[in-house]
């Protein structure tokens, strides 16, 4: 159980998200959405659960700032 705690760690809810980015949950759908944003893609943790690796914000993160530059 411990090592489902842990790995839980390294990633985020919507709405967990959508406080990183400081928008509403509903924009981080969207930005899903938006195929030209190539904002990532939730991981399926069970039918209705969805989580973001942080990972792979981070890596985004990083591409929108290199583009900026």
């Amino acid at each position: 159980m411990q090592r489902a705690t842990k790995k839980m760690k390294l990633y985020l809810t919507v709405r967990e998200v959508a406080v990183r980015y400081g928008v509403d949950a509903a924009t981080i759908w969207r930005w899903r959405k938006n195929a030209a944003n190539s904002f990532p893609q939730p991981h399926d943790f069970g039918p209705q659960t969805k989580r973001w690796k942080i990972a792979d914000l981070d890596a985004w993160d990083d591409a929108i700032k290199a583009r900026a530059a």
